[in-house]
């Protein structure tokens, strides 16, 4: 549902406002993009960034395990969105991302690990308030380190406002590769966005 002009009321179930949605940039892209690059597919070390940027507001996308490679997902500075050959967790990115191992990462530096595990067709939600700069991640519905982004509690980062504005980012790393699909509210959304999120 793709307009020049919006309506319709979102209510953070995906799908329900005409408007243009975010997609995957294909000048931002270290893959191949394709379904209206909604769909990412990579080899290793490379970064694919969305063309929409957060400069306020709170808002809520998901990604799908197309394949269940090791893959990072999160949450990308434009500053560095240009730096499609190497992984968003890679030193110099500025970006905040989960891998599918359940471990956590900025900056070329590891945040922590211990997260839920993600395989093949589970669901990464992602919630981030831009006027808060605070990051929560879900697999399947359920938020990750008791986070409770409605209530805007436990977000597994607040991210740095010195590389702001940020944009929807994926990667793989050296022995991985990149196979996902996003959902920016183009269609309804697999888990519902937390209550004051939107598409």
């Amino acid at each position: 549902v793709d307009s020049p002009t919006s309506y319709g009321e979102d209510t953070g179930l995906g799908g329900e406002v005409r408007g243009n949605y975010a997609t995957f940039s294909p000048f931002l892209n270290g893959g191949t993009l394709t379904n209206g690059n909604l769909n990412a597919t990579s080899g290793t070390n490379k970064r694919i960034t969305s063309n929409f940027a957060f400069p306020s507001g709170k808002w809520y996308w998901e990604y799908t395990l197309t394949s269940g490679t090791v893959q990072q997902f999160g949450l990308g500075s434009l500053a560095t969105a240009n730096t499609t050959g190497s992984a968003p967790g890679d030193s110099g990115h500025n970006s905040y991302i989960i891998l599918t191992n359940g471990s956590y990462y900025h900056n070329g530096s590891q945040a922590g690990s211990g997260l839920p595990t993600l395989t093949n067709n589970d669901v990464v939600g992602i919630a981030f308030d831009a006027d808060t700069r605070k990051l929560w991640f879900s697999k399947n519905g359920t938020w990750m380190a008791s986070g409770d982004p409605a209530n805007g509690t436990n977000p597994l980062w607040t991210v740095s406002a010195s590389y702001a504005p940020y944009a929807p980012t994926v990667g793989a790393g050296g022995a991985d590769a990149v196979n996902c699909a996003l959902n920016a509210g183009q269609r309804s959304f697999s888990y519902a966005a937390p209550s004051g999120f939107k598409a």
